[in-house]
């Protein structure tokens, strides 16, 4: 499950949350917020939003890394 939280870091971070409980980032060391996230229907891709220094940045990343 991907979602983004600020309960392991002062900012909302993106991260991966597996069967176990374990969370891992999606990208680490990001020191903007995270706004919003997506995942592709096959999970081939997730696009995601960071709010940088009040501008709104889109990232595209390959889901099956």
């Amino acid at each position: 499950m991907y979602l983004i939280t600020d309960r392991w870091s002062e900012f909302n971070q993106l991260y991966v949350l597996d069967a176990s409980g374990k969370h891992t980032p999606l990208v680490p060391d990001i020191k903007w917020d995270g706004e919003d996230l997506a995942v592709s229907d096959d999970g081939a891709r997730v696009a995601y939003v960071v709010n940088e220094d009040g501008a709104s940045r889109l990232y595209l990343l390959d889901g099956s890394t």
